[in-house]
């Protein structure tokens, strides 16, 4: 078990430093690149950014359910490489077609090389779901450590003499070393990318077809989430919930990456139907209490550092409304294993009608509230969403809703364990 959480613990860090090294160039660069380069960066690496997020498919829980339960490896592995470099040079044409249709002066060509070569490096990152499932993610973490602070000490040089030039050079050296790092592992562990399982991808782009889609409700959801913001709130209401969000963001990403050092045992353990439910009750207790603990204790924080960091009128709004987003926890990790779950019992359907439903609820819910009640209501909708999703839209299937019997507080409580009927 100490095994699982230390992989979860490599996980967090790993993409905990990748947000904070980001948050930290993203203020250099606004201070030390000058408004015109500062905003071609932004215009560019966004463009490409948006039609990248698309290319992740949303199926690495499939992938790594086979990696854990087949014997195939290479055809699971390579089937992941395939789809990703196809779905990559299919959001890569996008983006091209964009580019030509808006004739934007915003245009630079550097930085849209760039990040198109950054995409294609990223086509190996399954390295990381195939290690996951054979208990090595933290060898290559801790090597990735040490090329990120490089390559951020690296960046930073560049920002301060105002090299955008410099600052696509090191950008495209820390990806491929990252890529020859990966290529190094699965080497190591035998499976070779370019073998090609037509049986697999086609396996995988039906099953994954409502991850897929799933995933793209998701990015427009968040699109409409901000749009709405703009048009709805002040400028100051706006800057208190844009803030906001951001402080949530850590902790939020700690309900998922905590999970997925245990996603394994639970893949492994699924051919015997008691001891995983007993395992999965477990771990729901485990996590239910674990966001009690960290809502609490984000509001204790935030309270007592925001303070001393910023002094505006900002501040005192977000401070009074703040707690009710770290209230959103609770259900971001009790929900947290329920993907997980579905994808075990091979109903990834199930999770593109839950995330569907939940979304239009709660852009209407959004729009309602915020519209009367302002940033207040942009805080209360955003609690009540975050309760629809990961809770109440669990009575939609039926198969969420034996997730839903182990989400109640029953088992948390100790009090009752529910059992597959």
């Amino acid at each position: 078990m100490f095994k699982n959480y230390n992989q979860s613990f490599f996980v967090f860090l790993d993409k905990f430093l990748k947000l904070v090294f980001s948050f930290i160039m993203i203020t250099f660069m606004s201070r030390f690149l000058g408004a015109k380069n500062y905003g071609l960066w932004n215009y560019n690496s966004t463009v490409v950014m948006i039609f990248a997020s698309f290319a992740s498919l949303g199926i690495d829980r499939l992938i790594l359910r086979d990696l854990d339960t087949l014997d195939c490896r290479n055809s699971v592995f390579s089937a992941h490489f395939n789809l990703k470099f196809l779905f990559s040079l299919i959001a890569s044409i996008f983006i091209f077609i964009v580019i030509k249709m808006s004739d934007s002066v915003f245009i630079d060509y550097r930085i849209l090389i760039t990040f198109y070569i950054v995409l294609f490096l990223q086509v190996l990152d399954g390295v990381d779901l195939l290690l996951l499932s054979k208990g090595k993610i933290v060898h290559i973490i801790k090597s990735r450590l040490i090329v990120y602070i490089l390559a951020f000490i690296l960046k930073l040089y560049f920002i301060k003499n105002e090299s955008i030039a410099g600052l696509c050079f090191s950008l495209i050296l820390e990806s491929l070393i990252l890529f020859c790092l990966n290529a190094k592992y699965s080497f190591d562990e035998k499976v070779f990318p370019l073998h090609f399982d037509i049986s697999f991808i086609k396996k995988y782009m039906v099953e994954g077809a409502p991850l897929f889609l799933s995933l793209c409700t998701e990015v427009f959801y968040l699109k409409i989430y901000y749009i709405l913001l703009t048009h709805l709130l002040s400028t100051t209401d706006y800057g208190v919930m844009s803030m906001a969000l951001k402080l949530i963001e850590v902790p939020q990403m700690l309900a998922y990456l905590g999970t997925v050092g245990f996603i394994s045992e639970l893949n492994k353990a699924f051919h015997d139907k008691k001891s995983y439910e007993a395992l999965l009750v477990k771990r729901v207790k485990e996590w239910t209490i674990l966001g009690i603990v960290i809502s609490f204790f984000s509001i204790f924080v935030i309270h007592y550092s925001l303070p001393i960091i910023f002094k505006n009128e900002k501040i005192d709004l977000l401070l009074k409304y703040f707690p009710i987003l770290c209230l959103s926890l609770i259900f971001n990790f009790n929900g947290a294993y329920r993907a997980t779950h579905l994808t075990c019992t091979s109903k990834t359907k199930d999770i593109l009608i839950i995330n569907l439903v939940s979304i239009l609820f709660n852009i209407f819910l959004f729009y309602l509230l915020v519209s009367r009640y302002h940033v207040l209501g942009a805080f209360v909708s955003y609690f009540i969403s975050s309760m629809i999703m990961y809770f109440i839209s669990s009575v939609l299937t039926r198969s969420s809703r034996e997730y839903l019997k182990i989400q109640s507080l029953f088992p948390v409580l100790g009090i009752k364990d529910s059992r597959w009927k």
